[in-house]
């Protein structure tokens, strides 16, 4: 009768439901028992209400539990919430879900924030991120969840710590950032047709069964990621390293680019053929010495003239056996190395180097020495009153008609900043210089594509650089992570005026201030956070003619 009630209020517009801030009071109970929630602001205490709804915040702190290992119980097949934060958490507590084994399922429409006291119980939870919002955290403290599900293409979740995942890791939609965060999970799945964006950086997926992406609406930046799994299910994308851990494993799906494809150390006893299209750049095929490997179907990796493959074994000097029982092994442009061939098919490798210690090969050297379109010997970048210089030398070029210089504040996503003409074909060195004023302080990261006259390419490394290091002596900022209050210490040699603002991770500002003359010596300004919403922000802040950006995150 009171949800009919209820209902029949909100529709005729009687009252109006807007969001709370639910803390636990109960020590342990049951979770769809509203008498353990307090609608009070500060977590102290309060009448009980009703349970939170997915527009409603959830805090546990040090009042919601007596002492010693409390337990919450949750039978339902649904709980909600928007924010669930354990960051105050100061007693051990256990999460228990029991359903009767048919799963449950924990939606949250906004940021997660565990902490180490928390357990969980259940395994079979479904943990749903569905928040329709950018600026997403989840920070688990190293605690692992069940499953994780990411599913609303308007949502951006970022991890602030590495995440551990029991079962199934599923980037049904929406927008995940990995921050350098590694991944450990049962199985990594971004497949699908829903809009999906992917940032993994310098760190690893290490999956136990399987990782499976689809490039149907998904946008994947690989950086230096490095995938580890028995099974890789992967169309038209292109990734950085790959381990694979299996006895048997498999790679499936077409149009495939690696940069390094590593089976070492693990003794292999079949290759499960690798589609169509499998490409390699800048490859190295490690098979583990000693051992048999069974080619059951094609095996037919690419490298190109300027960039040869290496197939070699794990222990230089001893070989790996590649067996196939029929038919032709046929490869072009790699390097041979402690690999013995046998089992009845053809092996060949055409315009290939024979490194030594190989057997049952017919390696036919390159007839024409191979020449690289750009031979480029040097590239750096410096910073000197603000204004970045990168200079590159380049020992041959072969139809090079221009240098892209692409520019990253972050070392990720890189935008074109200018374009420097190239020298067409020539054997004589070449040297080029740009120089970019106006640059902000701190880091940036800058990498240089060149572009021929056919419209191919190829990217340099990164190279990076840092301006207005010395601010970063004056402005001291913390605490990061912050919660309530961020302090901005200042230590300033003459009276100066200090200039602060804050935007979200969109470019939005959200804060902004100004101190004008403030005396030469020791200050300690307040900034209050506590209206900002849990997420991703950058703080800039402006003293005389210099400017300093940070990163901060709010929970």
């Amino acid at each position: 009768m009171k949800n009919l009630l209820l209902t029949l209020l909100l529709l005729t517009g009687a009252i109006s439901l807007t969001a709370e801030q639910y803390y636990w009071i109960g020590g342990t109970g049951n979770w769809s028992d509203p008498t353990h929630w307090s609608l009070s602001n500060d977590g102290t205490g309060g009448s009980a209400g009703m349970l939170p709804t997915s527009i409603d915040n959830v805090y546990f702190n040090e009042y919601s539990f007596s002492g010693g290992t409390d337990t919450i119980y949750i039978n339902d097949q649904n709980i909600f919430c928007k924010e669930m934060d354990w960051a105050e958490l100061s007693t051990r507590v256990v999460l228990h879900f029991d359903n009767g084994g048919s799963g449950q399922n924990v939606n949250i429409s906004g940021s997660l924030i565990l902490n180490s006291f928390l357990s969980i119980e259940g395994d079979d939870a479904n943990w749903i991120f569905n928040s329709d919002q950018q600026g997403n955290i989840i920070l688990t403290e190293g605690v692992s969840l069940p499953n994780v599900k990411l599913d609303n293409e308007l949502g951006t979740w970022s991890l602030l710590d590495p995440l551990f995942v029991e079962e199934t890791l599923r980037l049904a939609s929406g927008t995940l950032v990995t921050f350098d965060n590694d991944i450990y999970c049962e199985e990594f799945d971004a497949s699908g047709s829903n809009s999906r964006k992917l940032s993994l950086g310098n760190m690893y997926i290490d999956a136990e069964n399987s990782i499976e992406m689809e490039a149907d609406n998904f946008t994947l930046s690989a950086g230096n990621s490095t995938l580890i799994c028995p099974a890789l299910l992967v169309n038209d994308l292109q990734l950085n390293d790959v381990i694979l851990t299996s006895a048997q494993p498999k790679i499936a799906g077409s149009n495939i680019t690696v940069n390094n494809l590593n089976t070492d150390p693990v003794p292999l006893s079949e290759f499960q053929g690798a589609g169509n299209n499998f490409t390699f750049v800048s490859p190295r095929f490690i098979f583990p010495a000693g051992e048999t490997l069974t080619i059951l179907g094609d095996f037919t990796p690419s490298s190109l003239c300027n960039n040869p493959m290496e197939i070699v074994s794990s222990i230089p000097g001893t070989q790996a056996m590649l067996v196939k029982a029929g038919g032709t092994i046929n490869l072009r442009d790699v390097h041979l190395k402690d690999i013995a061939a046998s089992g009845g098919a053809d092996f060949s490798a055409i315009d290939s180097f024979d490194d030594g210690n190989n057997s049952g090969w017919t390696i036919i050297p390159p007839t024409v020495i191979c020449n690289l379109p750009v031979a480029l010997t040097h590239f750096d970048a410096s910073c000197e009153n603000h204004k970045v210089t990168l200079k590159w030398t380049t020992e041959t070029e072969i139809d090079c008609d221009y240098f892209s210089i692409q520019k990253s504040d972050y070392g990720e996503e890189f935008e074109e900043i200018a374009q420097i003409s190239g020298a067409g074909t020539t054997a004589e060195i070449q040297q080029y210089r740009f120089v970019e004023t106006n640059v902000k302080n701190g880091r940036s990261y800058y990498r240089l594509q060149q572009i021929d006259f056919d419209g191919t390419y190829m990217y340099s490394d990164v190279v990076v650089t840092s301006c207005g290091d010395a601010l970063e002596d004056v402005v001291q900022v913390y605490p990061n992570p912050v919660s309530k209050f961020l302090k901005l210490e200042l230590n300033l040699e003459e009276d100066t005026n200090i200039g602060l603002r804050i935007c979200d991770f969109q470019g939005r500002q959200v804060k902004q201030n100004t101190y004008s003359e403030l005396s030469a010596g020791y200050h300690t300004l307040p900034i209050d956070m506590s209206a900002l919403k849990a997420g991703m922000y950058i703080i800039e802040i402006y003293i005389n003619e210099q400017f300093l950006q940070k990163k901060l995150i709010k929970f």
